[in-house]
């Protein structure tokens, strides 16, 4: 339900840019600001938490942030201008980013090795009905009901989650580790993300803004080479990270612009691009439902395998179909390829550093992220240059290879 909430807050937004935009009197490009906003955060703060987690509890960590993510979210409904909306978002997102990776490491204590896929398959489908639903409820509520309400609802709910996680909590032995130092990272990863944000803000002139994110970067940069150093010298964890990486960068580059295709090439308006799109979060709920017979058949690295074989061949389907009649049933096999490959690399990453988990899977997930963050912009330099289907194809091609080359190593490894 926590990670439900957080998905679920994450994507609200998206429908309701319009609306937002409308409301407070400024462009679509100026209300996007508090998309990134929460955006941000979410990721630059996955080094803060991994560490504490470990050190205090991940069920501990989750509970706390979930509620302060509440009070955030409540909040929302109440902005009186943009700023202080774009504000309380990367608030929430503070917040919003210990829930997935500590979940994640708890999992990893929890369950032995061998079921640990199955559980985390189980896990994603949270995550995959909260994307789908926050969508949707965005959409319903700009349209009938009104924005705001939208947020009242998440953070009533998001409290009362908060409030059962807290109660296991209290009653619950996690294994603690002293292996993991909070050091530097307790200041320089907020202080890091606060200088980011305000050279995104644009709050000063051009060039300071540009200065106080490239101080806030090297920030991230120190934390992230004085707290994790040890665990880049850990056995495979080099192939995992960069594995992980150049995921993000091929999905979530080639995802970013599925919806604008269906629009200039076939002509699908925006509302419908939307809803096929979605059909991604499905594709996941089937791979979520085979997950236990797949991993049992396929084992692990095959599965990883069979992961960057649907993700290429669908990414490369897409870029070459002659029709939008095809998409709804492509999409779908990217979301089983993307949650396939994707969970094999989480199971992977639970095991990098058993006595330090949460540290290890909130570098997993910082890596995600950065690969996230590029692949936009290195997919879109193809799109410019050689079109939707040149880029489609290079996303496809690349998963396919980059599936292929780290089963081979991870094999290797393993030898």
């Amino acid at each position: 339900m926590a990670a439900f909430m957080v998905q679920a807050d994450a994507r609200v937004i998206d429908p309701l840019l319009h609306v937002v935009a409308t409301e407070f009197h400024t462009t679509l490009p100026a209300a996007a600001l508090v998309i990134s906003a929460y955006a941000l955060p979410y990721g630059l703060f996955q080094l803060l938490y991994g560490p504490v987690g470990d050190r205090v509890g991940k069920v501990r960590v989750i509970a706390g942030c979930l509620a302060l993510f509440s009070f955030g979210t409540f909040a929302c409904a109440f902005v009186p201008t943009i700023a202080v909306f774009a504000l309380l978002r990367f608030l929430t997102g503070v917040a919003a980013a210990a829930v997935v990776p500590m979940s994640l490491g708890h999992i990893g204590d929890t369950f032995p090795y061998h079921e640990r896929q199955i559980a985390l398959g189980r896990f994603m489908s949270a995550l995959m009905i909260g994307q789908i639903i926050g969508s949707t409820l965005g959409g319903l509520f700009g349209e009938y009901i009104g924005w705001r309400y939208v947020f009242v609802v998440f953070g009533i709910v998001s409290l009362a989650v908060s409030a059962l996680i807290a109660r296991d909590a209290r009653r619950l032995v996690e294994h603690r580790s002293t292996a993991s130092r909070l050091g530097p990272a307790l200041l320089t990863v907020p202080a890091g993300g606060l200088l980011v944000f305000a050279g995104l803000l644009g709050v000063a002139p051009a060039a300071w803004s540009a200065m106080l994110g490239a101080a806030g970067a090297a920030l991230l940069v120190y934390a992230l080479a004085s707290q994790y150093r040890s665990l880049f010298k850990r056995p495979t964890a080099p192939l995992v990270l960069v594995t992980v990486l150049l995921e993000g960068v091929f999905v979530f580059g080639g995802l970013a612009y599925l919806a604008s295709s269906l629009t200039d090439r076939f002509g699908v308006n925006y509302a419908y691009a939307g809803l096929m799109v979605a059909g991604f979060g499905c594709g996941g709920l089937i791979y979520s439902a085979s997950v236990k017979r797949l991993v049992t058949r396929a084992g692990e690295l095959g599965v990883l395998l069979v992961g960057g074989t649907l993700l290429g061949i669908a990414f490369v389907f897409i870029g070459v179909m002659p029709s939008w009649h095809w998409f709804v049933p492509a999409v779908i096999v990217l979301g089983m390829g993307y949650y396939t490959m994707h969970g094999t690399l989480q199971t992977r990453a639970t095991e990098l550093a058993p006595q330090m988990r949460g540290t290890a899977i909130s570098l997993f997930a910082f890596f995600f992220f950065v690969g996230q963050a590029l692949g936009p912009q290195l997919v879109g330099l193809i799109l410019k240059s050689r079109g939707y289907g040149a880029a489609f194809i290079v996303a496809g091609v690349g998963l396919f290879t980059t599936a292929a080359v780290s089963r081979a190593l991870f094999q290797r490894a393993a030898a």
